[in-house]
C-alpha cells in the first residue's frame, strides 16, 4: 500500500481520466502512470445530473464551516427505501447528493432522477466496493470537501448526516464512523440475527489484528475528509464488501 499516490482521481485538463464511448464515460488509458483503478478492468459509468440543483431547494449556502458536503449513496435494487432515505436527508448542510446504482435491476435509477440526486451508474454490477470508488472520485470532481457515505436501505438515521459532518467539517477529524452497535439499533433496524452475530465476531477479529478498538467495522454510515479520499490507495482495493475492511485497514496503517 502507498500513501498520497492518488492515482484513482481526476487528472489535469492535459491528461483526462475519462473519454466518451458510444454516450458513455470510460477510462482513459495513461501510459506510465500506473493506474490500476478497477484492477485493471475498464468500469462502464453513465452520469445523469438533474435539470435543477439541490441548492435550488436550500434557504441559503449549505456549506458546513466553509466546506462543500457530499452525500452519496451506494445502491443496489434500493427503489422501496431509497426515496424515504433522501428525505430524511437534512438537506440544509448539504451542497451535493449522489446516488450510485451498480447495475440494479428495479427501478433504483428512476427513482433517483425523480428525486433530483446526481446519478452514477454502472451498466453492470461491478460490486459494493467498486460503488464506493466510483462515487468518492465524482464526489471528489464535484469539489467536495466532506463526503458522507449513507446506505440507502434505511438501516442508518439520515438525521444524523449534519453530525456526521460536523465531525469532519468542524471537529478536526478525518473519519466519523456511525455505529449500530454503541445504540444497539442494529437489530431494530433489521439488520438479521445471523448477520449480527457474525459482525460481532468479525469486529473482535479485526480489533485484536489492528488494535483500533472499534464497535464495528462494517458501518455502512462514514464520513471523510477529501485528504483522506484523496491520499488513500483506494484504487488497490477490492471491489465486494471487503473493501470496507481494507479502508479502515488503511486508515489505521497511516495513522489517521
Amino acid at each position: 500500500a502507498r500513501k498520497g499516490s492518488a492515482r484513482w482521481l481526476p487528472r489535469t485538463p492535459a491528461t483526462p481520466e475519462m473519454k466518451m464511448v458510444g454516450g458513455v464515460l470510460r477510462p482513459r488509458a495513461v501510459p506510465g502512470r500506473g493506474d490500476r483503478f478497477d484492477h485493471g478492468t475498464a468500469p462502464r459509468i453513465e452520469i445523469h445530473r438533474p435539470a435543477v440543483s439541490l441548492r435550488c431547494y436550500l434557504p441559503a449556502p449549505a456549506m458546513m464551516n466553509g466546506k462543500k458536503v457530499a452525500v452519496v449513496l451506494p445502491g443496489y435494487n434500493v427503489a422501496r427505501t431509497l426515496a424515504r432515505t433522501v428525505a430524511a436527508v437534512p438537506r440544509e448542510c448539504v451542497d451535493l447528493m449522489l446516488y450510485g446504482d451498480d447495475g440494479s435491476r428495479d427501478d433504483s435509477r428512476a427513482v433517483a432522477r425523480s428525486l433530483g440526486l446526481t446519478v452514477v451508474a454502472h451498466a453492470k454490477n461491478r460490486g459494493y466496493g467498486a460503488n464506493q470508488k466510483t462515487l468518492y472520485r465524482e464526489a471528489l470532481r464535484a469539489g467536495a470537501d466532506v463526503v458522507v457515505m449513507v446506505h440507502p436501505d434505511f438501516q442508518y438515521k439520515p438525521e444524523l448526516v449534519p453530525a456526521m459532518a460536523a465531525m469532519v467539517a468542524h471537529g478536526g477529524y478525518d473519519i466519523a464512523l456511525g455505529s449500530r452497535v454503541l445504540v444497539r439499533g442494529a437489530l431494530r433496524g433489521g439488520m438479521p440475527r445471523w448477520k449480527y452475530v457474525a459482525n460481532r465476531c468479525l469486529t473482535e477479529v479485526e480489533n485484536a489484528l489492528t488494535g483500533a478498538g472499534l464497535s464495528e467495522y462494517h458501518t455502512g454510515y462514514r464520513a471523510f475528509s477529501r485528504r483522506v479520499l484523496e491520499e488513500l490507495p483506494l484504487a488497490d482495493n477490492r471491489d465486494d464488501f471487503v473493501f470496507d475492511n481494507e479502508m479502515i485497514a488503511q486508515t489505521v496503517y497511516f495513522g489517521y
